[in-house]
C-alpha cells in the first residue's frame, strides 16, 4: 500500500517537473521572439535614420549646387544664358559681321 503511494507521488512530481520545464521553455521562446522583434525594430529605425540622413545630404548638395550656379551666373561663367543675354549676343554678332563685310567691300 505504501509503495503505491510512493509511486503515485513520484509520478506526480515527475509530471510537475515536466510542466515546469515546458513553461520555462515557452517563456524562453517568448523572450527570444521579443528580442528578435526588438532587433528588427532597431534595424528598421536605423535604416530610416540613414535614409533621412541621405535625404538631408542630398538637400544640402542641391542647395550648394544652386548657390554655386547663382554665383557663376553673377560672374558670367555659366553657359546657360537668359533670353535677353542671347538676344544681345545675337545683335553683337550681327553688328560685328556687318562691320567685317563693310571692311571687305572697302578693300575690294
Amino acid at each position: 500500500c505504501g509503495q503505491e503511494e510512493e509511486e503515485e507521488e513520484e509520478e506526480e512530481e515527475e509530471e510537475e517537473e515536466e510542466e515546469e520545464e515546458e513553461e520555462e521553455e515557452e517563456e524562453e521562446e517568448e523572450e527570444e521572439e521579443e528580442e528578435e522583434e526588438e532587433e528588427e525594430e532597431e534595424e528598421e529605425e536605423e535604416e530610416e535614420e540613414e535614409r533621412e540622413r541621405e535625404r538631408e545630404r542630398e538637400k544640402e548638395r542641391v542647395g550648394w549646387m544652386r548657390l554655386n550656379n547663382k554665383r557663376k551666373r553673377r560672374a558670367g561663367e555659366t553657359q546657360s544664358k537668359t533670353g535677353k543675354e542671347k538676344k544681345c549676343q545675337r545683335k553683337e554678332y550681327k553688328i560685328s559681321t556687318e562691320k567685317s563685310l563693310r571692311e571687305e567691300n572697302r578693300l575690294n
